[in-house]
């Protein structure tokens, strides 16, 4: 899965003056993640786009398998928005790859974590490179970005959406808008209906 293009080069970007927000709960839940991602590069050559959810003293793991990146981020999206009032915290964490001076799409173990009452959330990555099957990854964690906070509004499935607009009586009467008036008493109840003045 590949989510975003981040460039580590940006000669905005000046590491020293950046204050990342983490509580040391979601610092640990972080760094839990990128082992559980580097565990399984190294022995699957892959992994599926997974959130974890710090809810008290627990985590609740869940993958996020689609056959596109949107899918898989609305999928984690919706969990971490839908998550119980009592999680403190969320990761998401996904294989994609970021820009630098050596090369424009190297590979990266992405991470997307914040505390439920932060304004965003912080993007996190470690490089990684293969060879001949062996997965190096770096052992510094690095800061990339900024993202919005998946605890904000759930993502509105387009299947929901199309069946809600589906819910529509359509029989030939309401079709013919110059007969019947589609209103609230029209809902398959066509009988019940007032006809149009």
């Amino acid at each position: 899965m590949t989510e975003k293009n981040f460039d580590l080069e940006d000669p905005n970007f000046d590491p020293d003056k950046i204050t990342i927000e983490m509580s040391e709960n979601l610092e640990k839940v972080a760094c839990f993640a990128f082992d559980e991602a580097a565990e399984k590069l190294r022995q699957a050559g892959n992994f599926e786009p997974f959130t974890i959810l710090l809810i008290g003293e627990n985590i609740h793991i869940e993958t996020h398998p689609g056959d596109t990146v949107e899918q898989c981020f609305d999928s984690a999206w919706n969990t971490v928005a839908k998550s119980p009032s009592a999680t403190e915290a969320y990761v998401f964490c996904y294989d994609g790859f970021v820009e630098t001076d050596d090369d424009p799409e190297a590979d990266a173990i992405i991470v997307e974590c914040a505390d439920k009452d932060a304004d965003f959330a912080n993007v996190l990555c470690k490089l990684y490179t293969v060879t001949d099957g062996d997965y190096d990854i770096d052992e510094q964690i690095a800061f990339l970005d900024v993202t919005d906070s998946m605890f904000f509004e759930p993502i509105e499935d387009e299947d929901e959406a199309e069946g809600e607009e589906g819910d529509e009586c359509e029989c030939e009467e309401c079709a013919d808008e110059a007969e019947h008036k589609h209103d609230e008493g029209c809902g398959c109840g066509c009988e019940d209906a007032p006809e149009a003045e």
